[in-house]
Formats: structure tokens, C-alpha cells, sequence
């Protein structure tokens, strides 16, 4: 009978095992770079939904003036009109200055609305729900 022992040492693999951490290492920082991107991306979103937020009640305000402006307008064309000093074509005229005004103010706050929704997204509370999410249950107890 005969019996032996082999064993086998690889002294150089050709540069497999140094690919290999190169390759890893180069992944790692591939990923750090796209997790950074990401967060750019999203402060970038919030900071450019507040600007909006905040020029949008600008306009809002401005909007509420000239409503305010069209609506007094109007009321002075009516009565010049009722008192015969007046023609229809101013009333009309004003009539339609406080339509116009009426609708740019409520553009206007439905745009406050929607950048409101824009910051809510960029902040991740979207859906729309106020309310914290619902705990999943712990399995042993059944209970959130």
C-alpha cells in the first residue's frame, strides 16, 4: 500500500485577486458617487419647490390687490352707469377686468396648491396622507 500528500501553493495568479479588489473598489465608489448625486438631486427639488412656494404667494398677494382693484373698478362702472353717465361697454369692460383678475387669483392659488405638492414629494410625504404610515404588525403578538 502506498499513501501520499500533495499540496499546491499558487505564488502569483496573474494579477486575478488584485483585479478582483480593484474591480470592488471601483463599485464602492461608483455607488458613492450615485448616492451622492441622489441627494444633490433632492435638495435641489426642495430648495427649488420652496422658491416656488415663495414666489407663488408673492403672486397670490399681488393677485388679491388687483382682484380687490378690478371688483372696486367694477362697482364705480356700474354705478356710472346706473346714474347714466356711464356706457355699457365700460361696465362690460370693467365687468370683465374682475373676471379676469378673480380667475388669475385662483390660478395663482391652485399654483401655491401644486408647489405645495411638489415640496410634500420632494420631502418623500407622498402620497398625500398626513398620517403616519401604518406599522406592520410584529408576527409574534399580532399587534403594530
Amino acid at each position: 500500500w502506498s499513501a501520499g500528500l500533495v499540496a499546491s501553493w499558487s505564488l502569483y495568479d496573474g494579477g486575478l485577486r488584485a483585479g478582483r479588489i480593484d474591480e470592488r473598489e471601483a463599485l464602492n465608489r461608483e455607488q458613492r458617487v450615485i448616492v451622492r448625486v441622489t441627494e444633490l438631486a433632492a435638495e435641489r427639488e426642495v430648495r427649488t419647490a420652496l422658491v416656488q412656494i415663495t414666489t407663488a404667494v408673492a403672486g397670490v398677494s399681488q393677485a388679491e390687490a388687483r382682484s380687490r382693484s378690478a371688483l372696486a373698478d367694477a362697482a364705480d362702472a356700474l354705478a356710472r352707469y346706473r346714474a347714466g353717465t356711464g356706457t355699457a361697454i365700460e361696465l362690460a369692460d370693467a365687468q370683465y377686468r374682475s373676471f379676469a383678475a378673480d380667475a388669475d387669483l385662483a390660478k395663482r392659488r391652485i399654483d401655491v396648491l401644486a408647489f405645495r405638492l411638489s415640496l410634500r414629494q420632494a420631502l418623500g410625504s407622498w402620497p398625500l396622507s398626513d398620517k403616519e404610515p401604518d406599522k406592520e404588525p410584529d408576527r409574534e403578538t399580532n399587534q403594530p
